[in-house]
Order: C-alpha cells, then structure tokens, then sequence
C-alpha cells in the first residue's frame, strides 16, 4: 500500500520560527492515525531557507528537511522527508535571517507607521480535493485559477497556524482525521480575506470554519456522512447540552474591555454557530446560501465587517429568487438570545388535519425560570424553521416547513387519524427540540419496532437523543426515552446506536453508585447483547493481520463492544481478559486498534495489580503519541484506590506524564465510580497548583471544572461544591456556575425521578 503523502508548506510569516512551524505541524500530526506511525513528508525547498533563524541547539542544524525529522522522530513519529522542486510563482523575498525572531522574544518592537504597512505576502500551494471543494462553496469567483493563496494583512485578525498540511491518497487501509486541517483552513476565508468588525462576531469566524469542516470532509468521503450524521452527535447534540443550561449565554457576547475577549471563545461560539450556519444553509438552499456567502466575500475581501452585512448578502439573495425572508429578523433571534427553544407538536381532536405548535425555552432546570426571573422574564421567543412530515407504518409524505413565530400556533398538515405519526425537524437540521404528546411518542416507538428504516437514520439519532434529554428535563415520563432503545437490536446503523450510547453513558454515571444500577445496566444489556453476538470481534486474516471493514460498519461494531463491555456482558470481559492476558504472555499485542481503548480499560478494571504495572511500563515506553494517551486513560479504570491516588499524584508532581495529559487523568479518574469522590478531593486539595499551572490556557480550566464535577449527584457533594467556590474566592467564574447548576440538576433528578426511574425498570420485559 502506498504511504498518504503530507505536503508541509514553510509559510512566510515574520516572527515565526522553524521551531514554531514545526510544533504547529506536530500539533496536526499528533490529531491523525497514520499506520505504522509512517508517510512521507513533502517540503518546498524554495522556502527553507527563512526557516533556518531559529534552530535549538540540540537538533540538526543543516537544513529544514532535517530539522523536520530529526523533530518528527524525537516525538515518536518515523517520517521520511522529501523536497519537491516546484515553482511557485516567484515568492516575495523574505527578510535576513538575522530580522527574524521568535515570537516568544520579549524585545519591544515599535508599531509600523503607516506607510510602512508591510503589504499581504501570498504564497500559493496546490489545492487538495477537499479544499477545491470547500472554495467552490465558499467563493467560486476569488479563485479562478488552480492555486490558493494564504493572505495575511497585517491589520486584520490572522491564523496563527504557519503550517498547511494537505492530506492525499485516503484510500484503502489508511484513514486520517483531516477535520483539525480542514478546520484550520477555512480560518483563511473567514478570519484573514473577511475579519470580524468586533469580538463580537468571532462566533462567524470560528462557526463557519467548524460546519465547512464537515463540507469538506463529506465531499473526500461521502461514505463516512459527516455532514448529515456526525455533525449531529459530534456538534448539535453535544453544544445543545451546553446551552440548555441555565447559565448560557447569547453566542454574540458584547466585549467592552480585554478581559471579556477570553469568554467569546467558548464551544457556544464554536459549535453553536456551526449549528446555526448548517441551519440556515437548509433553509435557503444550497444555490442560494453560496450565493449569498460568495457576495458577502467578494463585497467585504481584505476588510472588515459583521454579521448584519452577512445576513443582508443572504437576504438579498432570497430576494432575488421571489423569496421574502428577512434574514436579519430571524438570525438575531438565534445569535442575540441565550439557548434555544423546544417545540411541541400536537395533533388536535378536530377534524381538520390540523396539529398544535407551541414554543417555549427549554432548560434542564425548569425552575430556573422560576428562581431567577429577572434573566427569564423576557420573552424568549424565535422564528424557527419547522420541518414536518406525517408518517404511518408503511410511508412518510415529503416534509415541508413552517415557520413558527408565536408562542403558539395551530397549522393544518397532511391527513392524520389515529395511526398517523407526526415527524418534526426532519434530519435535525434545526437548532431546538421537539416534544410530542404521549400517543405520538407510542406510535413512533412502534414505528421503530416493526420498521425503522421509514425514518431517515438522521432522525432516528435525534428521536433517541431528544426523547432522553426531554426526560431528564422533566418534560417527558422517565420510562419513554427506555422504551424507546427496546427497538436497538434491529437498529443497522452506527449513528442511532452512537446517540443512544451518549445518553446511555450520561444516565449510568448518574446511577453508577446506587443501589439498583444492576437494574439499569441488566436493562441496557438486554437491548446490546443481540446485536453484540450478531457483530462480533474485529476478524483477522491467516496472517494475524487486522482485516479492514467498512467505515460505518466498522464504527457500529466498536460502539456495540464499547456499551456490552461498559455494562457488564460476561462475554466481552473474557474477550477482553484474554486478549490482555495474550499480549502479557507474548509481549506482542495482537489487540484490535479501533478497540484496545476498550480492552485495555476493561482488563484494567477487572485483573489485578501487575496488569495495571504492566499498563503503566507500556504507557513509557511506547513512542507513539495516540497510544499513550490510550494506555493512560486505561490506568484510570482501576477499581484500586490506591493506584488511582498514585497516579493522581505521579501526573501532577513527576514529569513522567505530560503537562498537557494531566488535566485528562484527574477528568478519566473522576468517571471512575470507584475514583470520584477521590479525583473531587484531588481537585479542592491541588486548586491552587491546578490553577496556576492551567488558569490561563483557553478551555483548560474549564475542562477541568466540568469534567470533574459533572456527575457529582449527592446533597453532600453540592455542599462541598458551594464551599469550595466560596472559599477559592471564584463565585464569578462561569465554569463554577455551570457546575454548580450541572450538580443541583443531578441531585434533583434522583429526588424526583430516581424511584420511578427504578419501578418501570422493575416492572419492564424480562425485568
């Protein structure tokens, strides 16, 4: 099989060193599985030579090919590195090694005057399938020709990143995880050509470069579905848990001095925004929203502007095509206003075909609303695109939208009788929930019984992720989101089985430390273990080798070994036993890639000491980066106190796990039932290391503060939190809100809804 190739592109920038470039490329590569830790590494040798300003002393000093392996090697990755003779149109002369300097120097330097603007410095590469793609979306008419340019004004707010990495020949046995390149990539139309006005609208910056991650990625591979499937757990379903929280906010923050900037970098600003861009991109067409966002470019390229004079690009393009919709009116709706709304869809007892749909802001904390009402006795109200299709046993009509713009409202829809379902949010391309009444929820639980596949595989991942959160909510009895997933053994596809193991996860770590969970991991394992015996294991060919399956087929076995493994099945622990004790015996691990997370947790938890020592040997002497990060998190499994509390305290005290990791270990400790409490007193006792070690760093602290916190459930464990806030001196830090409300949610969840939960549970099939 041929090696993927890499091109790496040294980009000109002023106080960027070849140090600096080359960590950026390592923080790309350490994001993407190559095979055997291997490919060849393109270079353009007509750029080298601005890279040589900066060498450590303790590398090769020759030339940027050797830097580059020597770094690439000394980080675990075995990479060949080649020079590509290519022109590449005259690139501007770039200034005297000795002009350049790290960015980290801290030599004032004055402030170019104005006539002394440097000017844009372009450099064009060739364009990889993927972003061809993405900038036949995004603007057609800026690039005619075959090449991109990387444009950065010295005015305006620019990528940071000084490598681009372009990834071919994804095919065969080789898949990487291009989305971080991707990602990085589209920083050039939004953040360079176009610069937001004001901090205010970073969210467009950093929302159009997270969904166009998912274009790009679905064009190179269709297969994988990344835009209508992925997209929904890895960013709608994920950012809507956020932002159903009491203490969110608008995704359009007012920044008035520096210290606000921090906060408009948040996943609301990242994932919200791709959510609401993928939303209106269904509404207007895909002719029209690239017409609109080509306008939008070519009007404002090499300036500033904000989310007004987008949505009146798109407004006009509505216009054009006879479409009244004033873009502007709708969109400030969804950016200006915290969170989102759920809609209820009920069918009348009239006999007109006509359906009741009402809105309201949905929250996990319902009496949030109650308790603090000057943040909700607003209006929350929004215009919300409402796809709906009436459906029964045998067909489903095509779905056509409503716009809701009122608290409530009453529509007439195709025919509807007493065996008819009603669909909303057809392949959750909106950003909200939708309710049903009770018969509604029966009839499309028995629709997924006898057929499933009437409902796109969009909305069934929808279905089993609204039902679940509705119910934690209080809007729903806890017994419909169980009955729902008894349809799982006849469920084909991976994208259901991945929402309902998300849900599934969240609820054991809410139950894992009472005295019932057998009742709800017996429960689980009843609608795993058909379709677990049904797939298997990962197969292996005469040789030993792996043998490849298909990406989805592939992904749907591991979430099935993942939730059998997880909840008990007796089955999957010996597989998993066996194949450790192999490994051990052997000292060749013969254990499936895509699922030696599994393996190593699970052998962790349940063999003795010597295998977790034997784990810990491993995590140091391997050199591949991905899978010491795997063997870490496997040493968090242990049912073993004391080595959990050792290796709490070896990651924050040695320098025998990375800086970077540490955070991950206290996180993977506190998920552990047995560790929880353990990893909670670890975080109180070490808050003031923690906090200067990782207080500055975007999204670290906060990472830290959820991921420990948020399945503390216990009227003693709030307590601690509210103390520990107090006496810390951090009643106003955001992240402490959100855990505060996360854990008073919790509690209160097992005041109301534990005992119930466990009587249906109780009385269930084969219960």
């Amino acid at each position: 099989m041929d090696l993927p190739a890499v091109q790496l592109l040294c980009l000109k920038q002023q106080d960027r060193s070849l140090e600096d470039h080359t960590r950026d490329f390592l923080d790309l590569a350490c994001l993407t599985h190559f095979p055997d830790r291997s490919l060849s590494v393109f270079y353009h040798a007509s750029l080298s030579e601005p890279c040589k300003a900066r060498l450590p002393a303790n590398g090769p000093r020759e030339d940027f090919a050797a830097f580059v392996e020597w770094a690439l090697e000394s980080n675990g990755l075995y990479f060949s590195v080649c020079p590509v003779q290519e022109d590449l149109s005259s690139p501007t002369p770039d200034p005297e090694p000795s002009q350049l300097s790290s960015p980290r120097s801290t030599e004032h330097k004055p402030e170019p005057t104005a006539a002394a603007q440097p000017k844009p410095v372009a450099i064009k590469a060739p364009r990889s399938a993927a972003i061809k793609a993405t900038e036949d979306i995004i603007a057609p008419e800026i690039e005619p020709d075959d090449a991109t340019d990387q444009v950065c004004e010295p005015a305006t707010l620019c990528n940071t990143v000084g490598v681009l990495v372009e990834i071919e020949g994804l095919e065969g046995d080789w898949r990487g995880d291009i989305l971080p390149s991707e990602y990085e990539y589209e920083g050039k139309w939004f953040g360079d050509l176009v610069t937001p006005v004001w901090w205010e609208d970073v969210w467009l910056k950093e929302g159009f470069a997270h969904y166009f991650e998912y274009i790009g990625t679905d064009f190179l591979f269709p297969k994988w579905n990344m835009e209508k499937q992925r997209f929904l757990t890895d960013v709608l379903h994920e950012v809507m848990l956020l932002d159903g929280l009491a203490s969110s906010h608008p995704i359009s923050q007012e920044v008035f001095e520096a210290t606000d900037i921090d906060r408009v970098f948040d996943w609301i600003a990242y994932k919200k925004g791709a959510a609401l861009i993928r939303m209106l991109a269904n509404v207007m067409g895909q002719p029209l929203f690239q017409r609109g966002l080509n306008d939008y470019l070519m009007t404002h390229m090499y300036g500033n502007a904000a989310r007004d004079d987008l949505w009146n690009k798109f407004s006009e393009a509505m216009q054009r095509e006879g479409k009244d919709i004033n873009i502007t009116q709708v969109m400030d709706r969804w950016t200006l206003q915290m969170g989102y709304p759920v809609v209820t869809i009920s069918k009348n007892e009239s006999l007109d075909n006509s359906v009741t749909i009402s809105q309201e802001h949905f929250v996990y904390d319902t009496e949030a609303k109650i308790q603090n009402p000057e943040l909700f006795n607003k209006s929350f109200q929004w215009q919300i695109p409402l796809t709906l299709a009436v459906g029964n046993a045998s067909h489903i009509s095509t779905d056509a939208i409503i716009w809701v713009s009122n608290k409530t409202e009453t529509h007439r829809v195709g025919h509807v009788d007493g065996e008819t379902w009603l669909l909303g949010n057809i392949n959750q391309t909106g950003y909200f929930r939708v309710n049903y009444d009770l018969h509604n929820w029966r009839l499309l639980i028995q629709q997924l019984m006898t057929n499933p596949t009437i409902i796109s595989v969009g909305n069934r991942a929808g279905l089993i992720d609204d039902v679940f959160n509705l119910a934690r909510a209080g809007y729903l009895p806890q017994n419909v989101p169980l009955q729902m997933i008894s349809y799982l053994s006849q469920e084909a596809e991976f994208l259901p089985w991945h929402a309902a193991s998300r849900a599934l996860y969240q609820l054991d770590k809410l139950l894992d430390r009472t005295e019932d969970h057998s009742l709800f991991s017996d429960y689980v394992l009843r609608q795993v273990e058909p379709k677990y015996h049904k797939l298997g294991w990962p197969a292996t060919s005469p040789d030993g080798s792996f043998m490849q399956a298909a990406y989805q087929a592939e992904e749907l076995q591991r979430e099935v070994i993942m939730l059998a493994c997880s909840f008990g099945n007796k089955h999957c622990h010996r597989q998993a036993v066996s194949l450790i004790s192999d490994w051990i015996s052997s000292n060749k691990n013969r254990i499936p890639p895509n699922v030696r997370d599994i393996v190593y947790c699970t052998g962790v938890s349940l063999m003795d000491e010597d295998v977790w020592e034997f784990i810990w040997m491993k995590f140091h002497s391997s050199t591949a980066i991905s899978e010491k990060k795997v063997l870490l998190e496997a040493l968090t499994c242990s049912d073993n106190i004391f080595l959990l509390n050792r290796l709490l305290n070896l990651s924050l005290t040695s320098d025998l796990v990375p800086d970077q990791e540490v955070i991950d270990v206290i996180i993977h400790v506190g998920r552990n039932p047995v560790g929880r409490h353990l990893a909670w007193r670890y975080l109180r006792e070490k808050w003031d290391i923690l906090n200067s070690r990782y207080g500055e760093a975007l999204f670290m602290n906060s990472k830290l503060i959820s991921g420990v916190t948020e399945f503390l459930n216990t009227e003693a464990e709030l307590n601690e939190l509210k103390e520990f806030i107090l006496n810390s001196g951090e009643e106003s830090a955001p992240a402490f809100a959100r855990a505060v409300e996360i854990v008073q949610a919790n509690v209160k969840w097992h005041v109301l809804f534990q005992q119930q939960f466990y009587r249906w549970l109780r009385k269930a099939p084969n219960g």
